[in-house]
């Protein structure tokens, strides 16, 4: 019988070896069927990895891209060196053969001419079906040509050498002169060709140039020594003399700078940190960025057909403060939100907003130690009562026989005192738990006593308490404390403290636990405790709890620490819909500062006016005519890069400034419809988004009203866009200021309709003019025929309303036919236009 029962065993144990090898062929099989493509792009650059344009080009390019699984390779052609037929030739020949053997590219990435040239020849032989996108053109004309192929794009590089000389004449206003330090380069030769077309726009200046190509190094130093002391001058490209001898960069610039006496201006970002006074510059890491974001589009899909190539980058105002100062030049005269290298910022500049953390906190804990010395006090003084009591007691006991009554009642007094001193000290008087100084005395004993137990501590908070507050008043609030306060109690144990942090905030700890099983089952305790209902005279109340939890020591060592990480948590819970608990993550305490960091630069930005207003058009959809605009806000920060609208107007809402920008951005908007409506016969609206904050602002109405009147517009060139949740959460308290504005003449739009309440009751309340229907319901239109009909029966809504209909987010040409067929009068999205500069937008056409 046991040699039967050992034999079953052993086959037992085969057949589960045979299970689980099996398991692991078949998983290994599907991950290895389920590998992903890594993306392929090729970057081709006109000169070599010492050029200073390189490493900015790429840095910009890997902002966009690094995060998509790319593989990027790198082709120098070294043609500030070597640009004969036969180095090119040698070029394509070592390109050609590594194509042979490597897979093929997803996207090509060209820089400067020499490469967008090169590529144009020799396109069709090696890269025949492949999207090609061009960065830092100087040639337009070529750069223009090659937007004909569809299968060619980029971004062209904008010299703003007009602008450039044009705050050097305002710098040094002596100045006859215009010198242009140049060279026989290609790039010397294009820099040369729109210097030159410059000079009409100076008159008062002549335009002369000092030409490295036409002389010997030693010779230019000297020429540049005989320069006039008032002259300007301008560097644009010094690397070949005569001689045809080649210097880097930082040699050209350290040459000009130790034998020229005059500040030296230039027209791009590097060689400014090394002593060249400035201008407006070119930023090659934006150039690359903005690369990087249209090679992402097509990695992710979208056609290079319909990417239109960008002719216009946002060049700033960059100078060498230290320059300015050794040349005497003021800073005054410099333009708004001019960037200056090396100047010096006080500590206070750098860190205030840190030293205003560091101050709240010392006065939040200075509030804390005098409430614990008042406390303290009160012990004291209760403990002396005592001590005068138990003297009496002794004094007392000498006749004893006699005054018996009277010393029992000075023990019940004691005892009395005892329990007042310890409820005053330990206890929460509403709701009888441990108070904030008990429950963080007892965590710092556990802590002190035993550095190797585990412990939970977990942070309460009741959800929407306030509204309990706000509505049946604030001795019901004590009341519903007091209840839960006696709830909790019950789930007190030896190991387990339960305390009253202040207010409706609770703190509970757990020590000595056997598993996170443990920690989970009282978690499922504490929300038990609210799944009853409360009831408060004729009121039944359902109340719900978030909580933040942190480990020891896993998440910290001191109590302080602690607790502010599970108030962390907390914070995330009550952001993640309420009624849940959520574990400390070390990434919160991360989303924090860089959220501090943010808002702190959104403020900065509102003061030097950083932000810029884009224009997308809405067509007509059976004639393709514009009609109007929407005005969205964009921020470009040197800093943060491109800021999404969804994050900057989030983090505005929070810090209150949503209403200054909202206003910023409908003045600018008011001004762009004056502006492109002066030619016209018939009118183009413009659309403003307004957010829930400034719906609610006392004084909204007439806010709009007085721009509409400063600016000097119709009320009917103005519409103003508000979701679905915005009205219905200010429609109470807002309902008759949007009536007032539309009784004015301003058109209301409803966006995002669908997204939210999508409720036909309040489409036939909200007092609107336009609807738009959520971009959800067009992606899928032209292959659904539920979406057609849905679509088509909000058309039939709303055109029985008397209200136009809008499309927005419209990619293709079959969601355009399907929507035009079934009624949509306007027609928003990419297909016809991505958001347009202002300029852009004033001279667009569909």
């Amino acid at each position: 019988m046991r040699r039967l029962f050992m034999h079953r065993w052993k086959l037992y144990y085969f057949v589960m070896l045979i299970i689980v090898l099996w398991y692991i062929l078949t998983s290994s099989n599907v991950v290895m069927a389920s590998g992903y493509k890594m993306n392929r792009v090729l970057f081709i650059s006109s000169y070599s990895p010492s050029f200073q344009t390189f490493f900015r080009q790429v840095d910009g390019i890997r902002s966009e891209l690094d995060n998509m699984h790319i593989m990027l390779d790198i082709e120098f052609m070294n043609s500030e060196r070597f640009f004969t037929e036969e180095s090119i030739a040698n070029f394509y020949e070592n390109l050609s053969y590594k194509i042979k053997k490597l897979l093929p590219y997803d996207v090509i990435i060209v820089a400067d001419d020499n490469a967008l040239k090169f590529i144009l020849t020799y396109k069709e032989k090696l890269f025949p079906e492949t999207p090609i996108v061009f960065m830092g053109i100087n040639d337009l004309d070529n750069a223009e040509r090659a937007s004909q192929d569809p299968n060619i794009t980029g971004v062209v590089e904008t010299v703003s050498m007009e602008d450039t000389i044009a705050i050097a004449r305002k710098l040094r206003p002596k100045a006859v002169n215009v010198v242009a330090l140049i060279d026989n380069t290609s790039t010397g030769a294009s820099d040369r060709k729109t210097y030159g077309r410059l000079a009409p726009e100076f008159p008062d200046l002549n335009f002369e140039t000092l030409s490295l190509g036409d002389l010997t190094y030693e010779q230019f130093k000297k020429q540049l020594g005989l320069l006039n002391e008032e002259d300007i001058v301008l560097l644009l490209s010094v690397y070949h003399d005569k001689t045809n001898r080649r210097i880097s960069f930082q040699e050209s610039v350290n040459l000009i700078l130790n034998h020229c006496d005059q500040p030296v201006f230039h027209p791009y970002h590097y060689g400014i940190k090394e002593g060249l006074i400035g201008g407006r510059v070119v930023s090659h890491y934006e150039q690359g960025k903005q690369a990087g974001m249209i090679a992402k589009d097509i990695l992710n899909g979208m056609d290079i057909a319909f990417i239109n190539p960008i002719n216009e980058t946002l060049n700033p105002y960059v100078f060498n403060y230290k320059t300015m100062q050794k040349h005497q030049i003021s800073t005054k005269w410099l333009p708004k939100n001019s960037m200056l290298i090396h100047a010096d910022e006080s500590i206070f500049q750098k860190y205030g907003a840190y030293i205003g953390i560091v101050i709240l906190i010392i006065v939040i804990q200075l509030m804390i130690i005098i409430a614990l010395i008042k406390n303290i006090y009160k012990r004291k003084l209760a403990e002396q009562r005592l001590k005068e009591k138990q003297t009496q007691c002794v004094v007392a006991n000498n006749d004893l026989t006699l005054a018996n009554e009277e010393l029992s009642a000075t023990f019940e007094e004691i005892e009395i005192k005892s329990r007042q001193i310890n409820e005053l000290v330990y206890e929460d008087r509403l709701t009888g738990l441990k108070n904030r100084y008990a429950m963080t005395k007892t965590i710092d004993r556990i802590i002190a006593t035993s550095a190797a137990c585990k412990m939970a501590i977990m942070f309460l908070d009741i959800d929407d308490f306030k509204y309990i507050n706000d509505t049946l008043g604030h001795d019901m609030g004590d009341y519903v404390i007091k209840i839960i306060g006696k709830k909790l109690k019950l789930l007190t144990k030896d190991h387990i403290h339960i305390g009253r942090f202040g207010g409706d905030e609770f703190l509970v700890m757990i020590h000595d636990y056997s598993s996170m099983d443990d920690i989970n089952d009282l978690i499922e305790a504490i929300h038990h405790v609210f799944d009853s209902e409360i009831k408060i005279n004729h009121h039944k109340l359902y109340i719900t709890v978030s909580m933040g939890v942190v480990l020891y020591p896993t998440h910290g060592l001191q109590r302080g620490e602690l607790i502010k990480k599970a108030d962390m948590a907390l914070y995330q819970a009550k952001g993640s819909g309420k009624n849940t608990h959520v574990l400390y993550d070390e990434s919160m305490n991360q989303e924090l500062e860089e959220k501090l960091i943010l808002q702190g630069a959104i403020k900065q930005a509102v003061l030097n006016e950083e932000f810029t207003v884009y224009y997308q058009p809405y067509v007509e959809a059976n004639s393709h005519e514009i009609i109007g605009f929407e005005a969205l806000i964009r921020w470009f920060s040197e800093e943060h890069g491109t800021v999404s609208p969804y994050k900057l107007i989030t983090l505005a809402e929070e810090m209150g400034l949503i209403v200054e920008i909202g206003q910023w951005v409908l003045k600018e908007a008011c001004q762009f419809a004056k502006e492109i409506n002066r030619e016209r016969d018939v009118p183009l609206s413009v659309s403003v988004n307004v957010s829930p904050v400034q719906l609610k602002y006392h004084g909204f109405y007439e806010q709009v009203v007085q721009t509409l009147q400063e600016v000097g517009i119709p009320s009917e060139y103005l519409c103003l866009e508000m979701t679905e949740t915005v009205l219905l959460e200010s429609l109470e308290s807002s309902v008759d200021s949007i009536q007032k504005l539309r009784d004015y003449g301003i058109h209301i739009a409803l966006d995002d309709f669908g997204s939210g309440y999508s409720s036909l009751q309040y489409l036939k309340e909200l007092p609107v003019n336009v609807m738009k229907i959520d971009r959800s319901f067009i992606s899928h239109v032209a292959q659904s025929e539920y979406d057609q009909f849905f679509i088509q029966a909000m058309i039939m809504i709303a055109h029985k309303k008397g209200l136009t209909v809008v499309a927005e987010g419209i990619e293709t040409k079959d969601q355009l036919e399907v929507l035009t067929a079934i009624g949509c009068d306007l027609i928003q999205g990419y297909y016809f236009s991505k958001p347009r500069s202002k300029k852009d937008a004033m001279t667009m056409s569909i």
